[in-house]
């Protein structure tokens, strides 16, 4: 089979070619499989004397914290929950001292720019519309006329005006009305 073409292959099996690839992959896969697995067992059996040491020591460690904790766990514990009040107490210092930088950068920042137009009773109106027709939630989009004042294009009745079309032939749509022939070249 080695040096073979895939046609050939499927020819000679009278397989398709797609179920021929597909399973030369799975074996490939399986092989994959088989010789990591044959890594990781070679693995842990050289790591299995380092294991067992830091399991011993961990073991020691153990017994080392019983016998503290029984001698003097008491006076151990309070410093312990002194050190973690103090250290709680400046991490909330700090986030309070960043929370007041932010706000100082966003009252300097000019946010006018992004305010949505549109007067008060225009919102209303769209929001009890949407609430009548979605059951009490606020759609995902609402539709809010703009007033000539905000800088809308609609004129005093609201109504904007419409664009006309572009052409999209290139003659502008006017010409003689004849058809054109094709010349082929």
């Amino acid at each position: 089979m080695q040096h073979k073409k895939v046609e050939a292959l499927a020819k000679e099996l009278g397989l398709p070619v797609g179920q021929l690839l597909a399973l030369f992959n799975k074996s490939i896969r399986k092989l994959s499989r088989h010789l990591r697995r044959l890594c990781e067992e070679q693995a842990g059996r050289e790591m299995a004397p380092e294991l067992a040491a830091a399991r011993a020591g961990e073991r020691r460690a153990a017994a080392r914290a019983a016998a503290a904790s029984a001698e003097g766990g008491a006076a151990l514990a309070a410093s312990h929950e002194d050190e973690q009040s103090a250290a709680g107490a400046a991490v909330l210092g700090a986030a309070t001292g960043l929370e007041a930088k932010q706000q100082a950068m966003l009252d300097q920042l000019d946010l006018g720019k992004y305010q949505v137009g549109g007067s008060d009773a225009a919102w209303d109106t769209a929001l009890a519309g949407s609430r009548a027709v979605k059951g009490g939630k606020a759609p995902a989009t609402l539709s809010v006329q703009r007033d000539a004042a905000d800088g809308g294009a609609g004129g005093p009745d609201g109504a904007r005006k419409k664009k006309k079309k572009k052409s999209k032939h290139r003659d502008g749509g006017g010409g003689s009305g004849k058809k054109r022939k094709k010349v082929r070249r």
